[in-house]
């Protein structure tokens, strides 16, 4: 702590040297200021950013905070408090104009999701309209990764590990694709989850759903359960009772699907890769249900 006051001390000092009356700085920039800096300096540099965030998102955040400065610029507590606030609102259009590119191997999401975002313009207005009226939650999971690395954040109730990670209930990559397999590691599990199916028609899809995977002679699901298809194209299909899952009574037709949209087979010969995730508490869950 410290450390931490000697900071913001300096920085209300070289403040007030240009300046009679130093705007007030708020209190989560300078602690996102001094964990980001560590103990060693009184200024942000890009090589700081980069520490802590993949490059491509410290380009973007460094963009944003240092009003477009070079790399090898830096960034004091006054500058960096001025900007660093909209990335912890409420709203996450900021997270659009700072933009933040494409992981290698995203590519063909990225340009099926580029192509329904653009369809009624390109401009940054267009992008943020189209985002705050089809997929709110966007920018949600990259806020959460932002405010993880930059803010201290403590519960008297729930562990970050409780709040911010999944429990993985199967995976092809471990167990191999089997109906058994997917039954003894899913099945009866109460809890919300994440499930991502990619079939060897190199369709990807997603179903997220809060009820409890079990054979089922007839469809079921919430309100909130959803289907997105990721890639090739991306869609999005949600509905109650929409999806069938059963691979064993036998007076019933095998397989599971979500409505006529995605289907898997009865020995699920068409999926190339599978896995399944629990998530305890319902705080990401949002992020798959973003659009409708």
């Amino acid at each position: 702590m410290g450390n931490f006051d000697t900071k913001c001390k300096d920085a209300s000092t070289s403040s007030s040297s240009s300046s009679s009356a130093p705007a007030r700085v708020d209190k989560r920039a300078e602690q996102a200021f001094v964990k980001l800096t560590g103990n060693s300096s009184n200024h942000l540099t890009f090589g700081m950013l980069k520490e802590v965030f993949s490059e491509g998102i410290a380009e973007s955040l460094w963009k944003h905070l240092s009003d477009s400065k070079p790399f090898e610029d830096k960034v004091g507590l006054s500058e960096f408090s001025r900007y660093a606030p909209s990335l912890w609102g409420t709203s996450t259009d900021i997270y659009i104009r700072t933009g933040a590119g494409a992981v290698s191997g995203d590519e063909k999401f990225i340009g099926s999701l580029v192509h329904d975002m653009c369809k009624h313009g390109t401009t940054l207005e267009h992008v943020v309209e189209w985002k705050n009226s089809i997929c709110p939650s966007l920018c949600n999971s990259l806020r959460d990764l932002v405010l993880s690395n930059s803010t201290e954040y403590s519960s008297g109730i729930l562990t970050p590990m409780q709040m911010w990670s999944w429990t993985p209930l199967y995976s092809s990559g471990v167990h191999g694709i089997s109906v058994n397999r997917f039954e003894n590691n899913v099945f009866d599990y109460r809890g919300p989850t994440v499930s991502i199916f990619h079939l060897t028609d190199k369709r990807l899809f997603v179903i997220a759903t809060e009820d409890v995977w079990r054979h089922s002679a007839s469809r079921f699901g919430g309100p909130g359960a959803r289907l997105m298809q990721i890639s090739p194209e991306l869609n999005v299909f949600y509905g109650s009772n929409s999806i069938y899952c059963n691979f064993k009574i036998r007076s019933a037709a095998f397989g599971l699907s979500f409505t006529d949209k995605m289907k898997i087979d009865k020995d699920m010969g068409n999926v190339a890769a599978v896995e399944v995730n629990l998530q305890h508490y319902d705080l990401k869950l949002h992020a798959l249900q973003c659009f409708h």
